[in-house]
């Protein structure tokens, strides 16, 4: 059977589970806490629950350091190597706060919280319980009740953010992991290259055939400056060819004064005016140089033509 509390006002006695005199309405006091040390404790945990902080993203990121700042150095360091080097500034910053992170002890505000306000929850409502029957007692733990709802719309709200956080967090690691390395001006030159190379080929063909036509209306196709000069360059080879077969064959009929001035007005017209593409083109030179060479030792001494040597280019 329950203990009894009598009332020093109109002696009815009432249980110890409630502290209002079921027969007056005054607040009965008996031994252990009274009203007030009852109220002062739920004052300290509800004071404790309204330093709880206004919501903020970037605090989601600071809260969760030992998680955010490991993920982030990740991220920036794929984009550093992906994108641009820039991104290993906050890389290096990022890397320093996750470094810190880990000799930190860790701010688990929203554990925190969850912890305060089971305690706030329960002396809440044993207050409610013991002295819910007095009208002013009863106004002022509603009062404490309603302000507590606007702050665990923070808490609320700080959920959201954290949860926003995470998605945040694992979208930027997977688009960072993802996304494809920006190529260098070399690269995607080489890729045009190489794809041109077939191109390359049909026009060569082309040029086999003697079909010099065709093969100069594959110039326009090509985006490269490279292909651009190896087509160029192969063409006019292949062009003087020709003509040196009809100085051949003068040479074959002893005409050596015609064969003479023709070689002699056949020279090459370079075509790159970069280092890199003449060294493409030169390949073409040093084969005119030799088939001019050899044509001319077929002439007598006498009628000899000046020719070029692999130095002139």
């Amino acid at each position: 059977m329950s203990n009894m509390i009598k009332c020093n006002k109109c002696g009815g006695e009432s249980t110890t589970s409630t502290r209002i005199c079921e027969y007056c309405g005054v607040i009965l006091e008996g031994e252990g806490k009274t009203l007030n040390d009852s109220l002062n404790e739920l004052n300290e945990s509800f004071n404790k629950l309204r330093s709880f902080p206004s919501p903020d993203l970037l605090d989601s990121f600071k809260n969760n350091a030992k998680f955010s700042m490991p993920i982030l150095s990740l991220i920036t360091l794929f984009l550093t190597f992906k994108i641009n080097g820039f991104f290993g500034i906050p890389f290096v910053v990022f890397l320093v706060y996750a470094i810190l992170s880990l000799f930190k002890k860790k701010q688990n505000l929203l554990g925190g919280f969850k912890a305060d306000k089971l305690l706030f929850n329960a002396q809440l409502t044993s207050l409610y319980g013991m002295y819910g029957k007095d009208p002013s007692t009863s106004a002022r733990l509603g009062q404490i009740e309603k302000e507590f709802k606007n702050i665990n719309k923070l808490f609320k709200k700080s959920k959201s953010f954290e949860l926003i956080m995470y998605v945040i967090l694992i979208g930027l690691f997977i688009f960072s992991y993802i996304i494809p390395a920006t190529k260098t001006e070399i690269e995607i030159k080489n890729e045009i290259v190489n794809s041109e190379a077939s191109i390359l080929l049909v026009a060569d063909s082309l040029l086999s055939n003697g079909n010099y036509t065709e093969a100069r209306k594959i110039l326009k196709d090509l985006k490269s400056k490279e292909s651009t000069i190896e087509l160029q360059s192969n063409i006019q080879l292949r062009e003087i060819e020709y003509l040196f077969k009809s100085i051949e064959s003068q040479i074959n009929n002893k005409e050596y004064d015609s064969a003479k001035n023709e070689l002699q007005s056949i020279i090459w017209k370079k075509n790159s005016t970069e280092f890199d593409l003449e060294k493409l083109e030169e390949k073409y030179f040093k084969r005119y140089v030799q088939l001019k060479t050899n044509l001319n030792g077929k002439l007598p001494e006498e009628n000899r033509a000046q020719v070029e040597s692999e130095l002139d280019f």
